[in-house]
């Protein structure tokens, strides 16, 4: 809450950009904390990738886009899933931030939160839960058969290589 105030303090004058509390300061808070997770599972995955690929796409005349779009994507899209997965799931469950810079605004851990206070609501609060807990398995077994789909799709073609 102090740095918000701070920032708005440097940034309202000069830029006339004010952020205080509510939803900007969400999305910077739930940021913050889940940017480190994301990158430490991007960056292990964009090492692996062999320079030579993007050099190939580039001799091939693919542009800068298209050598990222056709090549690099394609090979770091398990990657980027998992990190969203993560993130996703961070921010989630993190009821603290969302408590402490959300001012006026309720996000959903909070209502949900809020809720729990009410016996009546209980039974739609846990068919809730089930129904992000299903949504997000499903999104665990889709992510996993592209990637096994992008293994097999790259393994054909290694052997298809005419020298």
């Amino acid at each position: 809450m102090v740095l918000f105030r701070v920032i708005d303090r440097v940034l309202a004058p000069t830029l006339g950009v004010v952020i205080g509390l509510g939803i900007h300061a969400i999305v910077i808070g739930h940021v913050v904390v889940s940017l480190p997770y994301a990158i430490l599972t991007l960056v292990p995955r964009l090492e692996r990738i062999s320079v030579s690929l993007e050099e190939a796409a580039r001799d091939l005349g693919a542009g800068a886009f298209g050598t990222f779009r056709r090549v690099t994507l394609p090979l770091i899209l398990p990657a980027v899933v998992s990190a969203f997965l993560i993130a996703f799931t961070l921010s989630f469950d993190e009821y603290a931030i969302a408590s402490f810079v959300a001012g006026p605004d309720a996000t959903y851990p909070i209502y949900l939160f809020s809720q729990l206070r009410v016996a009546f609501l209980f039974p739609q609060l846990l068919a809730v839960s089930s129904i992000v807990l299903v949504v997000s398995l499903l999104l665990v077994l889709a992510t996993e058969i592209g990637r096994r789909r992008t293994e097999r799709k790259f393994e054909g073609e290694v052997g298809r290589i005419i020298l």
